[in-house]
């Protein structure tokens, strides 16, 4: 799974590599492709991605009174638990992938290919990096072969769609939170449901185009050839079965604790 972190939105922290750390044991040949694939990352990462939304600097935020953002801040450290989303996560993979889907996934991860690939996303996410790629940006999207593989491996591993489902769920919650506390009451919620709707597909396309932009410039420096045999592995059935599995379960995980925030938010007074 990509393992990359593009400037500081939710966009691009959903896609983070940070050094593995996990507090759940289970299925040890789950959990160590967890690990190697970025998803346990991807957990960690999750109350970082909602406290920027709310912070301001994302768009959820950015019409939210001063003490409105404070509290659906604060209760996102009151709502995450890491233990019960990994374990959310590694019950679906361990359900939907065979043992030999496993020690396929995990053998390929061994190779040279992959540590080249993991090491060509390593170097994608230093502060320097993240400068370079904004400079690059315009130029990069004019790689037309280059954006073109791009699309087709977000597609493969549903980048955007992830990044996307994070935003409807967080907007979703929120509506969710003013309305049983009252505070929405006077709103029409299926308008500003539909309002919602319209933003995020709005912004779908905008967040297709970043994502594309990170995968061209974190493979830039690697040839054709290595580029259409990683994508040849990730059609194979394992690795397929695996995306779509993972992001079920990451759905699923992302849902889960999104509704065990928007609870703590409409129990709280800064709605009332």
């Amino acid at each position: 799974m990509l393992k990359m972190l593009k400037t500081m939105t939710a966009t691009g922290l959903l896609l983070a590599l940070l050094t593995p750390t996990s507090t759940w044991a289970g299925n040890p040949q789950v959990h160590k492709l967890m690990d190697i694939t970025g998803i346990t990352d991807q957990i960690r990462v999750l109350p970082e991605i909602m406290k920027l939304s709310f912070s301001g600097a994302g768009s959820q935020g950015a019409s939210l009174p001063p003490a409105a953002q404070q509290a659906f801040v604060n209760a996102i450290d009151q709502s995450f638990h890491i233990q019960k989303f990994e374990q959310t996560v590694e019950n679906q993979l361990a359900k939907d992938l065979s043992p030999q889907d496993l020690t396929t996934l995990l053998d390929w991860y061994k190779t040279g290919p992959a540590k080249t690939i993991i090491a060509a996303e390593k170097a994608a996410i230093t502060p320097e990096a993240m400068v370079d790629m904004q400079m690059q940006a315009a130029t990069l999207m004019k790689n037309s072969s280059r954006m073109a593989f791009a699309r087709r491996l977000d597609g493969l591993m549903g980048a955007t769609d992830s990044a996307m489902s994070m935003q409807e769920y967080t907007g979703i919650a929120m509506l969710s939170a003013m309305a049983s506390s009252q505070a929405g009451g006077a709103m029409d919620m299926d308008m500003m449901k539909q309002l919602l709707s319209t933003q995020l597909e709005q912004q779908q396309q905008m967040v297709a185009d970043q994502i594309a932009v990170q995968i061209v410039y974190t493979y830039r420096n690697l040839d054709d050839a290595t580029l259409a045999d990683y994508e040849k592995t990730l059609k194979t059935p394992a690795f397929k079965k695996f995306y779509q599995s993972g992001m079920s379960a990451m759905n699923r995980g992302t849902e889960n604790f999104i509704t065990d925030w928007a609870d703590v938010v409409a129990a709280s007074d800064v709605l009332q």
